[in-house]
């Protein structure tokens, strides 16, 4: 992997200066990148796959590139690959990649692989000195759901609009399409609860998928079409206040064994953020609206909720630390507890809850390392559907990543 990053960095290096590609004069490329290795470690349960016994499979690496090709027009993209509690290897893909096209400012146009604006931080949730935690809180910006978050096929159209004496508005409106890997989380989750549904229906659904010689990995999940919005008003200098919203149709196949459709007719995150001078506060809400058009489920529509607050302190130029408290409940609240108790898994399933710990400390302009604690009450981004699946209600998880950025 190491390799094809040097090939690719030494072929953009060569790019860099004055060059004529295709009859377009490139005066300039800008090129960054960064890379990062953590550990991460949970008690009594797995956080992430593998976890429980300690996990050095805590890794990315980015490698990105900006092409003025004039004064309005531009291409990027990025390569990038990460590992997170997984024996596989990963290998690079195009993170993003996109020609931009803006006259004035407050309209744009995007084409391409584009980051989608999920929250205040999902574009830039690679970008580890933009914050002082080693993972963004779960409870919104679970990594389960990260496939469906990060990025689309399509096109968008995007401005800044000037309201004077009430600050301005960065704005975001976007259409696409994907293909989802069959190892996300979403995924196994979804799998989950038709595992337990099938169990109702006196049906034992792993046995159906053995006897047609089947396994998740063989499925094919296409977001068909994705639509939605996204803004951040600044009123004043130290607010920020944002809202995405978008919403999809998800097709789910397995080799034609089962095909389904996946409704998701709400993904969205309300947020507020104040920042000034050393300290920064931040409230997010998120909520997923979703179901499975399938005769077998009883769940054929519910929700996903999740929030945090948080507070982060910059000491010094070297020194930062943060907390945030955060919830999820995946099927949308305590009162869906009975959903797990009648089917004789504990009631904790239906939430976690998270205290979160973290230091962050600046080695060099260019390199940082962090810790963090995780005090966590419940399991339910721990895949709750999973059959046989009996956790311990109150454990932790403990983490330490550094990373560089060039």
């Amino acid at each position: 992997m190491v390799s094809r990053y040097f090939s690719i960095s030494l072929y953009l290096l060569i790019l860099s200066g004055t060059t004529n590609l295709y009859g377009v004069e490139i005066d300039e490329i800008q090129i960054s990148g960064f890379l990062s290795q953590g550990y991460l470690e949970s008690t009594e349960n797995d956080y992430f796959e593998g976890t429980k016994k300690g996990s050095w499979n805590f890794s990315e690496v980015g490698l990105n590139f900006i092409v003025p090709l004039d004064d309005n027009l531009y291409f990027g993209m990025q390569f990038f690959s990460h590992r997170l509690a997984t024996e596989v290897e990963s290998t690079p893909t195009i993170d993003w990649a996109f020609f931009d096209y803006s006259r004035e400012s407050w309209l744009g146009f995007r084409v391409g692989k584009l980051k989608l604006p999920f929250g205040l931080y999902n574009k830039q949730r690679e970008v580890d000195s933009l914050r002082t935690s080693v993972l963004l809180p779960q409870t919104v910006y679970t990594e389960g759901l990260r496939d469906f978050m990060v990025a689309i096929q399509g096109f968008e159209l995007y401005g800044n609009l000037d309201l004077e004496k009430a600050g301005y508005v960065d704005y975001e409106v976007f259409i696409g399409s994907r293909v989802v890997d069959s190892s996300s989380g979403y995924l196994e989750n979804s799998m989950g609860l038709m595992r337990l549904e099938f169990l109702d229906q006196g049906l034992n659904l792993d046995v159906f998928l053995d006897l047609a010689g089947v396994t998740l990995s063989d499925a094919v999940i296409n977001i068909r079409h994705l639509e939605g919005f996204g803004f951040q008003w600044s009123p004043m200098p130290d607010l920020r206040l944002g809202y995405t919203r978008f919403q999809a149709t998800i097709g789910f196949d397995l080799k034609g064994f089962t095909g389904s459709k996946i409704k998701m007719p709400e993904m969205s995150v309300g947020s507020v953020e104040y920042d000034k001078n050393k300290l920064t506060l931040v409230y997010e809400y998120f909520i997923l609206r979703s179901g499975v058009a399938a005769e077998f489920t009883s769940l054929t529509s519910f929700e996903t909720e999740g929030w945090y607050a948080g507070a982060s302190w910059q000491f010094n130029n070297s020194l930062s630390a943060s907390f945030s408290y955060g919830e999820n409940f995946p099927l949308g609240g305590e009162n869906r507890a009975e959903y797990f108790t009648s089917k004789g898994l504990p009631d904790y399933l239906a939430w976690q809850k998270e205290a979160t710990y973290s230091v962050a400390y600046q080695l060099t302009e260019v390199s940082m390392i962090k810790v963090e604690v995780k005090n966590i009450n419940g399991a339910g981004l721990s895949n709750p559907f999973v059959i046989d699946f009996v956790p311990v209600q109150n454990w932790r998880l403990y983490s330490i990543k550094a990373s560089i950025a060039f």
